[in-house]
């Protein structure tokens, strides 16, 4: 009801299915086109809650409705039984969109964020990041984020102009790293994926190994295409080092491999590889590298490399071409 203040008042209590009791009270105030309130609740278990809210009208009406325009925003939080704190915030404008908050912390440790919105042209995004307490004092700290966007007509990307209605940009972005006990980084992993609505898309991903001993492992691929030249390509390439001597940041380097392939729209197809690979206290190693390329007339080129060595000043080096199964030409060299 409303009180000699002006003031809408209210009250309310019930009982869940499983015996639950709860109990809210508010208080609503509306004052120059502006209405703001205030509820708070809570239940047998110990669970508290308190919302607050204001509604504005703007200067603005809906041409097609005859409606005025509306703000809203609010903010909750609350504390659980089991001690988890929460927050959230939010608001919608009937001109410019909507966005959102929200943070949870539990008792041991674990919380994540997350923010969200939407604008009047089409536009969505949204971030969610955190860590995790995974037993024995392993962490484990984590992102996210997607989101969507409309192409402009008249919008550009390489030379091309957009004059379509409804094509989309859309992005994916993840990412993970995990903690030992005794802070010391274990693994880390990461991925995007894209599409830029030109008919450009991508996917990218990489980890990185981090071992007791200090020696690391490292690996990367991308993957693309581009419709407008009808291209598609992969990627990928790995390195490991060992473990740092006293009085080094790094250790040194063992070995590391390359690969990368693909066709375009001329119908030609590649892959090359290469890799090397060094012994860090002997000095002794070696090198491979080899290229594939077939064009859109049937004609096949292959290029094959190596390269080895002992530390001690013995080598040798070689190679060959090969065109459509025939060798045209070979190198060799040696030194003791």
């Amino acid at each position: 009801g409303w009180n000699s203040a002006g003031q809408h008042t209210g009250f309310r209590m019930g009982q869940r299915d499983d015996g639950e009791k709860w109990v809210e009270s508010w208080v609503q105030v509306e004052k120059d086109g502006i209405v703001k309130g205030i509820l708070e609740g809570e239940n047998v278990h110990g669970d508290l809650w308190k919302e607050e809210w204001e509604n504005t009208q703007l200067n603005a009406i809906n041409e097609a409705t005859g409606e005025q325009l509306m703000s809203r925003c609010g903010k909750k939080s609350g504390n659980n039984r089991d001690g988890k704190q929460w927050t959230e915030a939010w608001g919608t404008d009937d001109i410019y969109g909507q966005w959102g908050t929200r943070h949870e912390l539990c008792v041991d440790g674990t919380e994540w964020t997350e923010h969200w919105g939407s604008n009047a042209e089409g536009d969505k995004w949204c971030a969610k990041w955190g860590v995790n307490k995974l037993g024995l004092g392993v962490t484990e700290e984590w992102g996210f984020k997607n989101g969507e966007k409309k192409l402009r007509v008249g919008q550009e990307m390489d030379g091309e102009t957009n004059m379509e209605e409804g094509k989309i940009e859309t992005w994916t972005e993840q990412w993970c790293k995990t903690f030992e006990d005794d802070g010391r980084l274990a693994h880390t992993h990461a991925e995007k994926v894209g599409d830029n609505g030109f008919g450009d898309r991508w996917n990218e991903k990489w980890d990185e190994l981090y071992n007791t001993d200090g020696s690391n492992e490292k690996w990367a691929s991308k993957r693309g295409a581009k419709d407008r030249t009808s291209d598609v390509w992969h990627e990928q390439w790995g390195e490991r080092r060992g473990g740092p001597e006293e009085g080094e940041d790094h250790g040194k380097f063992e070995s590391c491999w390359a690969e990368q392939e693909g066709t375009n729209g001329y119908g030609e197809r590649w892959h090359n590889g290469w890799s090397e690979s060094l012994d860090p206290y002997g000095g002794g190693g070696h090198k491979v590298c080899n290229k594939f390329k077939k064009l859109a007339n049937g004609s096949e080129m292959i290029e094959r490399s190596g390269e080895e060595w002992d530390g001690k000043g013995w080598f040798q080096k070689g190679g060959e071409t090969v065109h459509n199964g025939g060798k045209v030409d070979g190198w060799h060299e040696q030194a003791w």
